[in-house]
């Protein structure tokens, strides 16, 4: 199991190849910045730990995990989210008519006892019109390249199929990363014994494209947001 150390490390290392900068500088207008701040460095006060203890209430998306550990992969998908924003909006949009949002409830990054399954990013024209959606999975293991296929919780796929939205898969552990619509994504219903046997889709990826993780500032040359027309599968 990949231990939180290892994940933070992994993004750490992202951001200062991608964007040139210490990962701390994400972190700069985070509600929570300083409990965040602790929990990495494991100096948290006991009155941060009684503010998790109290906001962290939504068991059904905490798995095995406690709270404590609940809240260092929180802050380690924020620094990944707010990484990708970066990336997307300097490069990947560049001279384009695009820009990415934050599309879930926590974009102002303070702990919440909400959770949502709406797609972690949104793109928006220049007109204020919705163009897509994009969803984010981290893979610090290396098992979707190895099974070409990652995990997604059932409400979260389906939410992504309704919004007809895209996946970003980063695979960590092999540096590569799939991007694909969620509409050419072969899915399998499953029940996931690492979610506590909850529901769960897991989708084929073996024929998403794919790229070592070190071009992804690239992706805007292989993908035309404006122009891609997707159309949902009858059966699925």
């Amino acid at each position: 199991m990949t231990t939180f150390e290892d994940k933070l490390k992994y993004v750490k290392d992202f951001v200062q190849k991608n964007l040139g900068i210490p990962y701390t500088n994400l972190m700069q207008n985070w509600h929570d910045k300083n409990t965040a701040t602790n929990l990495i460095n494991g100096t948290l006060t006991e009155k941060q730990k009684q503010y998790l203890e109290k906001t962290l209430t939504n068991v059904h998306i905490m798995d095995n995990r406690d709270k404590l550990e609940f809240a260092k992969n929180l802050v380690v998908n924020w620094l990944l989210e707010d990484a990708i924003v970066e990336i997307f909006n300097n490069f990947i949009f560049s001279g384009s008519d695009f820009t990415m949002y934050y599309n879930g409830n926590d974009a102002n990054r303070k702990f919440s006892k909400r959770a949502r399954e709406d797609p972690d990013f949104v793109i928006i024209d220049k007109n204020e019109n919705v163009v897509s959606y994009i969803e984010l999975k981290a893979d610090y293991s290396g098992f979707v390249t190895s099974a070409k296929a990652i995990d997604m919780r059932d409400n979260g796929y389906e939410t992504l199929r309704k919004y007809a939205g895209y996946l970003l898969v980063i695979d960590f552990a092999n540096q590569v990363f799939y991007f694909d619509s969620i509409y050419n994504l072969n899915a399998q219903h499953i029940n996931n014994p690492n979610w506590n046997g909850k529901p769960a889709y897991r989708l084929d990826i073996s024929n998403a494209f794919s790229d070592q993780l070190s071009n992804l500032k690239d992706l805007g040359n292989n993908f035309d947001f404006e122009s891609d027309e997707q159309e949902e599968d009858e059966d699925w």
